[in-house]
């Protein structure tokens, strides 16, 4: 069976409050690591962790700025977007997702 030619490893970017985000930021390294350690999963690929900056508390446009550094600066292509957990900023970077036609995954 001859397999596709691999394509770089793809990204996943996490947006966190700190320190409030602590949980969050671990539950992501470590969903990241299982997923890398299970070669059943990503036969061909590894997942590589992106995290955005710091995201102030209620300001929404900070967030999206961050949210489009990750896509801007990253050095593979990010298809998977994880937190902010904050309700209102979470919003306006699940539309930045859905523009940008990938998943965004939030958690409270």
């Amino acid at each position: 069976m001859k397999f596709p030619p691999r394509l770089s490893d793809p990204s996943t970017g996490g947006l966190f409050h700190s320190p409030s985000d602590d949980v969050a930021a671990y539950a992501w390294d470590y969903a990241i690591g299982n997923i890398n350690d299970d070669r059943a999963v990503l036969v061909r690929s590894r997942l590589t962790p992106a995290r955005g900056g710091t995201v102030l508390h209620r300001n929404s446009f900070m967030a999206s700025k961050e949210v489009c550094k990750l896509f801007e600066f990253s050095l593979s292509p990010v298809v998977a977007l994880f937190g902010p957990q904050e309700a209102d900023i979470a919003e306006h970077v699940q539309n930045v997702a859905e523009v940008l036609n990938v998943p965004h995954v939030e958690t409270r």
